[in-house]
């Protein structure tokens, strides 16, 4: 790690710009940036997804279920992952502890609802911002 950057083959964080698998947004004041269209280009958005109310539904819908016990895994897609971080729930410490295989990224200890889960970062969701599965430790959708 030089000057700042966080990176992995699939992921980096550099400033307040933070790059999963391509799919890139950055902080700046109140406001955020992502490259919807892909490449550089950033394009300014108003937050429209709420991808935290997401994942607390799919964490109460296991533990309503009697399944929160087995809850190991947040699984999102690349874009999610992005608006995780721009929301600050991914932060720079989760990177820094972050493993990596050709087609996901697991960020360890984040918390949701009490619970510190791995957020996999599945490549093979890259545009879906909807996508939100709870999985085991074996990374077994529940």
């Amino acid at each position: 790690m030089a000057n700042g950057v966080i990176s992995g083959n699939n992921y980096s964080l550099e400033g307040n710009t933070v790059n999963f698998f391509g799919a890139k947004g950055t902080r700046f004041g109140d406001r955020w940036a992502i490259n919807f269209f892909g490449g550089d280009p950033m394009v300014v958005v108003v937050k429209t997804h709420d991808i935290l109310q997401t994942i607390m539904r799919c964490i109460k819908n296991d533990t309503d279920a009697g399944k929160r016990d087995k809850i190991a895994y947040v699984i999102v897609g690349v874009r999610a992952a992005v608006v995780l971080f721009l929301e600050g729930i991914i932060a720079a410490e989760h990177l820094r502890k972050a493993t990596e295989g050709e087609e996901y990224i697991d960020i360890p200890n984040v918390i949701f609802d009490g619970l510190s889960l791995t957020v996999r970062v599945d490549a093979s969701r890259r545009d879906d911002l909807a996508f939100v599965a709870t999985a085991d430790k074996d990374c077994t959708i529940i």
